[in-house]
């Protein structure tokens, strides 16, 4: 999948839960009981092939490697230091786990970029070249409290497009020289993404982490494959109304933030305006209509027992949680519908997928 795609799905998913809340897919104002009744779907969708389809499937990695990777960046997300002081190091190595202060600047760049350049605190094991291409070199022989400055070119493939190409100039000082440390000990200090506590063990951090790269992994595909069967499909209609009512919800936020649509948007990073956003939910409105149109097609419709199942899920062990309570939190009982719904649609592509991976995390 395309790094521009990704970003895109990101955005939207972020976007629509800040405005509507609650389900993975658009809320379309389908009716409450059958999702996909609301429209003759065959007026506005021409199915095409949609099994037996091939696609460049990911397998998440979940190596020790890779693991440990993630484990230093949830580390370093959490602002909770890995460093093992080493009194005796006092020049660095290269393999040295070390703590730099760095400011960069460079021609012709905005606020934001100059923001991300700067670090009071940064922990990297040098040698890696995580960040621009001869960084680490210049921090080998340097001596703890030591400040240098030089200048690195900058990419011209480089992730920030405005640094692109472009030569920065350095100042750095080092803090601390030693290795890195992960253990129970730090893994307590971070703090898990549903507020509900610390981790208790880095055992238990490292299974949430496994479990979380084979979420995304599967969103990812998921993603391929819907958009392969998409494409084998043709849009006969398009239901604008549907596109107006998201407009008025953005707008509605908007004017609840006292910003316009377009000072909304760019306040959430959404960089592609109002027009740009447009044709995003546009997009995500047809693919949700091929959706539907399936389900209509195969007979994939939501049995109670589903639909029961699902809300127990949502209360969560929680028996004093009421179904108005869940719809307060997810959407109304149509919008819950249409979450089981486009996971049966997904489920159902997925098995009649050529190469689809089947794969489940494992406990090391």
């Amino acid at each position: 999948m395309k790094k521009k795609t990704v970003i895109v799905i990101i955005v939207l998913a972020v976007l629509t839960a800040a405005l509507v809340g609650g389900g993975i897919w658009l809320s379309l104002r389908w009716n409450e009981n059958k999702p996909y009744a609301s429209y003759s779907m065959k007026k506005y969708i021409q199915l095409g092939n949609y099994t037996e389809l091939e696609g460049e499937f990911t397998q998440a990695d979940l190596s020790d490697e890779r693991i440990k990777e993630l484990t230093k960046l949830y580390f370093t997300a959490n602002v909770v230091s890995l460093l093992k002081e080493e009194k005796a190091k006092e020049t660095v190595q290269k393999g040295d786990f070390v703590s730099i202060g760095f400011e960069a600047t460079a021609p012709d760049i905005s606020e934001r970029v100059s923001n991300g350049l700067r670090r009071e605190n940064w922990e990297l094991e040098v040698g890696l070249n995580t960040f621009v291409p001869g960084f680490d070199e210049q921090l080998i022989g340097r001596k703890k409290g030591e400040e240098f400055e030089f200048k690195l070119k900058f990419p011209a493939d480089y992730h920030e497009a405005e640094l692109a190409g472009k030569e920065g100039a350095f100042l750095c000082i080092i803090h601390a020289i030693g290795t890195m440390e992960i253990n129970d000990e730090r893994a307590k200090e971070v703090k898990r993404t549903d507020n509900s506590g610390y981790f208790t063990s880095l055992k238990e951090l490292q299974t949430y982490l496994k479990e979380e790269l084979m979420r995304q992994t599967n969103k990812g595909n998921e993603r391929m494959l819907l958009d392969l069967a998409y494409g084998n499909a043709k849009v006969l209609r398009f239901p604008e109304k549907e596109l107006t009512y998201y407009l008025g919800l953005l707008a509605k936020k908007a004017k609840a933030n006292g910003k316009n649509s377009e000072e909304y948007l760019a306040g959430i990073n959404y960089e592609g305006g109002v027009e740009g956003y447009k044709a995003e939910i546009k997009g995500e409105i047809e693919r949700e209509l091929f959706m539907f149109a399936v389900a209509e097609e195969e007979g994939l419709q939501v049995t109670a027992e589903e639909f029961n199942g699902y809300m127990e899920t949502l209360r969560g062990g929680d028996a004093s949680m009421t179904d108005a309570q869940i719809y307060e939190m997810r959407g109304t009982k149509g919008t819950i519908l249409r979450s089981i719904t486009a996971g049966k649609v997904m489920q159902f592509l997925a098995e009649h997928a050529k190469n689809y991976p089947k794969q489940a995390a494992e406990e090391k």
